[in-house]
């Protein structure tokens, strides 16, 4: 009795696929690596379009979102640059939210589409225009003068204040009549207000 056995074209033949061969009862197959696909001959591997298709035999889409991709590669898809992430680019990365804070020197983070922003609050500026964004205080005494009479700085604010002489009255300061007032004078005989002080005069 006689026996039909299978032959291995694959070892036999090596030049019958340009890249895998895969032998088969009876047969054999050509396979390609992830990132090409088999041409109409069975036999020979060309890479996937890398502007449209990715994967095993180029059977997955791109489709990556122009905006958070750097290129759609034949063999894992879509290259995400950074700020965004996701199959196909298209979820934005909240960088605030990282365990490293990417903004440590300055009071708010503010997530945007692929970035973040970072910023300081009022009262406070970039020193330097620093990448890394330092807040320092403002003195709004020497850039913006806020105030008419006296400007103190304080720590992300300012406090405006009367000379002696004047009491706060709302938004303006007043002159205060000292001769009015009992023991804001030491005047032996007449007191004359003026601005911001008195004078003692004697009687004629």
């Amino acid at each position: 009795n006689s026996s039909c056995i299978d032959i291995d074209e694959c070892s036999t033949n090596s030049s019958l696929c340009s890249d895998s061969c895969i032998n088969t009862n009876g047969s054999y197959n050509c396979s390609c690596t992830k990132g090409q696909q088999l041409l109409n001959d069975q036999r020979n591997c060309a890479d996937c379009d890398n502007q449209f298709q990715w994967g095993d035999t180029c059977e997955n889409l791109c489709n990556c979102y122009p905006k958070g991709v750097q290129q759609c590669s034949s063999f894992s898809g879509c290259l995400c640059i950074d700020g965004w992430s996701g199959i196909h680019c298209a979820e934005d990365v909240n960088e605030c939210s990282f365990e490293k804070y990417p903004c440590p020197n300055a009071h708010n983070c503010n997530n945007t589409a692929g970035s973040y922003l970072c910023t300081c609050n009022n009262g406070f500026q970039p020193h330097n225009d620093d990448s890394s964004i330092t807040c320092v205080d403002i003195d709004e005494c020497k850039t913006t003068f806020p105030c008419d009479y006296m400007c103190t700085n304080t720590i992300g604010s300012y406090q405006c204040s009367c000379f002696s002489g004047f009491i706060s009255q709302g938004s303006e300061c007043q002159d205060i009549d000292e001769c009015l007032v009992p023991g804001l004078n030491n005047c032996d005989q007449q007191c004359r207000n003026t601005k911001g002080g008195f004078a003692c005069e004697c009687f004629q």
